[in-house]
């Protein structure tokens, strides 16, 4: 696998930029929204073989770098609104990535089963906050294939 050969240190940040770009990039107004579909690879590649601390802290730089990209514009408004946003924010995929090994660690292979549940179960929690922005949510990403959404009640 061509993310095994580079050094442990470069391979975790790469994952990381590359995360955070395609999830960066698949919210509006882009119409890409289907690069967020491919970004949790490497996501899932990123915590592939982590322990719990290794996972928030990864978690957290790889959140830190998508709410950057996707959060950006706050700074035209208030720079101090930005960096509490950045430090804020991040802490959820912080979470997500301990669930992550969690569950992979209770479940062994079919973990992946209940991550989607527990995906939605966070960005439900943070949209009960006053930090709960929609345009952080991954469903905002879809918002331009209205045939697809018309299914999401239904699945």
């Amino acid at each position: 696998m061509i993310f095994k050969e580079l050094s442990p240190g470069w391979n975790r940040f790469t994952l990381c930029i590359i995360f955070s770009f395609l999830m960066s990039f698949a919210y509006p107004p882009l119409q890409i929204g289907f690069l967020a579909y491919w970004a949790l690879v490497p996501l899932f590649y990123l915590l592939e073989d982590l322990n719990y601390k290794q996972a928030l802290i990864w978690g957290y730089i790889a959140g830190f770098f998508w709410n950057a990209g996707t959060l950006y514009w706050i700074s035209k408004v208030t720079v101090p609104g930005l960096i509490g946003i950045l430090l804020v924010m991040p802490i959820y995929l912080a979470i997500y990535a301990w669930l992550h090994i969690l569950f992979r660690d209770h479940f062994k292979s079919n973990y992946l089963f209940i991550m989607p549940a527990a995906w939605v179960a966070l960005e439900y929690l943070k949209s009960l906050g006053s930090l709960g922005f929609p345009w952080t949510s991954l469903a905002h990403t879809q918002t331009y294939y209205t045939d697809l959404i018309q299914y999401a009640s239904i699945t």
